[in-house]
């Protein structure tokens, strides 16, 4: 699965027709909106399903490539209150300060759902009125037509997390690794604890890239927090987090001891061994908590990743921008709440065979200049 194409606007904000490709470094001046656009993308993922809180009018039209065929999901919201409306006749679709003003959904050229306040139609036969405060992906995701895309955008993954510790009694078990893949649902930490213990030729491999990066570092292991420290006075209680063994240093370090930069490069390998075929990763400022020994394996993985997974980051570090490709610049510009994304090769100052730092050429162009006005 790939984002082709989005457009979005809400009441404040609206970005124009973009594009996108395998990766997308997002740059621009602070303030232009590169990290909404991810937040943007996480909005259209938590709606479609189920999950969204939307306390706002927002319309999109967005175009997804799946292994199966391509869908375009177009969607207005409103945040007028349902029992304002005349033609809400129940309590069920009283609960929600959001509904579906219109929802149109094509599979290539040929309409799917075609959906407003008085009318619903999929596949060209009337349904009964649904609730209106969710999308039509959400309300018909186990239906043949509507459940590529819905798994799709499942895959939408936000970079972000950081999962010191997690509490479950759940050990989970999967008979392959593309199934433990696709169950996105599940919490992180169960997922990684499943790598580590059904498939721990994958775990050794992200262990040795990790050691790759952190040459103190001689063991990497998830686990409960019991394993790591024998003081630990709730050992009855399984919480899982990861673990760390270094050099001239006693015992484990887990959990809060372990160091952001340390503790964000893991979790970033995991995520990558562990997302299934066609996942969309949101990285929000590559850098953040890393240090220059981090960023180049990093991105180099990024770049043998592309072939199955999109990327879609932002960065305002000059060693990720001089080191993802010129055309995978996304160049972002602001003028009041209009937000304008342009490929690198649309800007002159970036063309050309200019063997100078693309880091400064960037910078000095008139659209970074300029940023937001």
């Amino acid at each position: 699965m790939s984002i082709v194409e989005l457009e979005f606007h809400s009441g404040d904000w609206h970005l124009e027709q973009t594009q996108f490709g395998p990766v997308n470094l997002l740059v621009g001046n602070s303030g232009v909106g590169k990290t909404r656009i991810l937040r943007t993308l996480q909005t259209i993922k938590s709606t479609a399903n189920g999950t969204a809180v939307l306390p706002a009018a927002y319309r999109w039209n967005v175009r997804i490539k799946t292994t199966e065929t391509e869908f375009t999901w177009i969607a207005e919201m409103s945040d007028i209150a349902a029992d304002k409306l005349d033609d809400q006749p129940d309590e069920a679709h009283r609960s929600s300060n959001t509904l579906f003003l219109e929802e149109t959904i094509y599979r290539s050229s040929q309409v799917l759902v075609s959906r407003n306040l008085t009318s619903f139609e999929f596949n060209g036969n009337p349904l009964p009125r649904l609730n209106t405060s969710q999308s039509a992906v959400s309300l018909l995701q186990n239906e043949d037509a509507i459940s590529p895309l819905y798994r799709s955008l499942s895959r939408i993954v936000a970079s972000d997390q950081d999962p010191r510790v997690f509490v479950t009694d759940q050990d989970l078990e999967f008979q392959d690794l593309e199934g433990l893949r696709n169950a996105v649902n599940e919490a992180f930490l169960s997922r990684a604890l499943a790598l580590q213990r059904h498939f721990p030729d994958v775990f050794s491999a992200v262990k040795r890239d990790f050691i790759d990066i952190f040459t103190t570092v001689q063991d990497v292991k998830i686990g409960s927090i019991a394993e790591f420290d024998p003081h630990f006075p709730y050992r009855d209680v399984f919480s899982i987090t990861i673990g760390l063994r270094e050099q001239s240093v006693d015992g484990w370090i887990y959990g809060q001891q372990i160091s952001s930069g340390m503790l964000r490069t893991i979790v970033r390998l995991l995520e990558l061994k562990l997302a299934p075929s066609g996942s969309v990763f949101l990285i929000d400022e590559v850098e953040n908590s890393l240090g220059l020994n981090c960023l180049g394996p990093l991105i180099d993985h990024v770049k043998e990743n592309s072939r199955h997974l999109q990327f879609i980051m932002t960065s305002h570090h000059p060693y990720i921008i001089n080191n993802i490709g010129i055309d995978d610049w996304r160049i972002v510009t602001r003028k009041g709440s209009t937000v304008t994304v342009r490929n690198a090769s649309e800007i002159p100052a970036l063309s050309g065979q200019s063997r100078q730092d693309k880091f400064i050429r960037l910078i000095n162009s008139p659209e970074f200049e300029e940023g937001v006005q």
